[in-house]
């Protein structure tokens, strides 16, 4: 009897070669490796694997109004980035102000991130949160952390010219009163 494990590595190497089942493998393989970087967020349409780009972007402080347009996937790396940069715009700022947020892209919103967006409705300057989305899972997502934060400040509407419309005139309001 062979202990060393030699004829278990002989028949390895030695059975006939199954064309169809190592294809069928291979592209099993294949799926599963894809549909895993499609759930981490880390692949395009064609499956291969790219980096992703920052899900906030393009923030920017105008007239009492701090835009940041918000996309894909937003942890709470992401949130604090924007949360620092409304903070640091909030006490540059002789009045209060409005943070506009363009969620209409947003895909998920992670539960420490919630968190942070919560914090930061908290701000002593900030008057209000106006938040453009459109899809109902980022909807309610928008809702709860308005609750969570500071009552009355978080508003939600459907398009970004509604959210926007809505931070002018109260940023109007906030630099005039």
């Amino acid at each position: 009897m062979d202990t060393s494990g030699a004829s278990q590595r002989r028949f390895l190497f030695t059975r006939p070669y199954n064309k169809r089942k190592n294809r069928k493998s291979l592209l099993t393989s294949l799926f599963c490796v894809n549909y895993i970087f499609a759930i981490l967020g880390h692949s395009d349409v064609q499956g291969t694997a790219v980096v992703t780009s920052m899900p906030i972007t393009d923030m920017k402080f105008e007239n009492g109004v701090f835009f940041a347009k918000e996309s894909g996937h937003v942890d709470k790396a992401d949130a604090e980035l924007w949360a620092k940069a409304l903070r640091q715009y909030a006490e540059a700022s002789p009045t209060h102000i409005i943070a506009l947020v363009d969620a209409l892209e947003v895909t998920f919103v992670s539960s420490s991130a919630r968190m942070v967006f919560a914090d930061a409705s908290g701000i002593e300057k900030l008057k209000a949160v106006s938040v453009a989305t459109q899809d109902l899972v980022t909807t309610q997502t928008a809702r709860v952390i308005g609750m969570l934060g500071e009552r009355g400040r978080t508003h939600v509407f459907e398009t970004l010219e509604q959210a926007t419309r809505f931070a002018r005139e109260n940023a109007n309001i906030a630099i005039d009163g």
